[in-house]
């Protein structure tokens, strides 16, 4: 958080998400011949889906059967150590990529769940999946809200990161993250789409990510709607992230030209009641508009 007076800017974090409940996979550790034969099946197809091959047509022709397989893989690898050590980034990457949408969507999830923390940013720009995520989004409409939100939290969470933010706009995750902030309407969206973009402007003068945000077109405009959103959480981020692009001197008056002064007031003035994040953050980015003398 902002210390008073400072310029430093802050990172909004991400608890782990949860994902849909399925039937929980058989421990690795069971001395049993059948989940010693189930854990070297699952180990195989697992290497061999982090190496990019096709592994459906080892299944049963029905293509919900396929589905199925697919999202316990998933679940699979994603609740045991084989994650990071055996290609898990590299599956998630992959099958983040696929055309079915509940297999894209766990994938999503997936990597959601490594972005948390520091340990796994590295290695899933590395695996692209930047790449992927940000091409997740153009590929499903605006209604598709689970996979939707868990492209975008990935890339809020990586966005937290100084090398990772790079990576982000450099893949064209700003235009892809103000095109939902523009036209999405679902608030679990708008909630992670907005995050996402506070925190590529929180990295100050480490990277030219705040002009950035700033240049693309219907941004800022975009932001101060959200400020007006009858989610607390949507306006939460969105003041967020005002605060943080009011540290640039253009930005201040853009974000004064469209309204924004006056939404701040409001929102300021409605969240008396509302959570300390929401106050804070409100009362951040009014701080921040009145460094220029016309915003007084």
């Amino acid at each position: 958080m902002r210390a008073s007076g400072a310029a430093t800017s802050w990172v909004v974090g991400r608890t782990r998400i949860s994902t849909t409940t399925r039937t929980t996979p058989p421990s690795r550790r069971s001395s049993t011949p059948a989940s010693t034969v189930i854990w070297s099946t699952l180990k195989r197809l697992l290497a061999f889906l982090s190496q990019g091959f096709y592994v459906a047509h080892l299944f049963p022709q029905s293509l919900e059967v396929k589905k199925l397989v697919y999202l316990y893989l998933l679940h699979y690898a994603e609740e045991t150590a084989l994650v990071p050590d055996e290609g898990g980034i590299t599956i998630f990457t992959n099958l983040a990529k696929s055309t079915n949408r509940l297999v894209a969507e766990e994938a999503a999830g997936g990597l959601w769940n490594l972005s948390v923390g520091e340990e796994h940013k590295a290695a899933i720009a590395a695996a692209g999946g930047i790449k992927a995520l940000v091409d997740l989004i153009f590929c499903w409409p605006a209604g598709t809200d689970g996979v939707l939100e868990r492209a975008s939290g990935v890339l809020a969470n990586l966005a937290a990161d100084d090398k990772c933010s790079l990576e982000v706009a450099k893949a064209g995750g700003v235009h892809a993250l103000v095109t939902l902030a523009r036209s999405c309407k679902l608030e679990g969206v708008l909630e992670q789409a907005a995050r996402a973009l506070a925190n590529l402007a929180a990295h100050g003068d480490n990277n030219n990510n705040n002009a950035a945000v700033c240049q693309e077109a219907g941004a800022l405009e975009a932001l101060v709607q959200l400020t007006c959103s009858q989610n607390e959480g949507v306006r939460q981020e969105a003041a967020g992230a005002l605060w943080n692009l009011s540290f640039d001197d253009g930005n201040r008056e853009v974000i004064a030209a469209a309204g924004g002064v006056e939404a701040l007031v409001s929102l300021a003035q409605q969240c008396l009641n509302a959570s300390e994040g929401l106050q804070e953050r409100a009362a951040g980015a009014l701080w921040g508009l009145s460094a220029s003398e016309s915003n007084r």
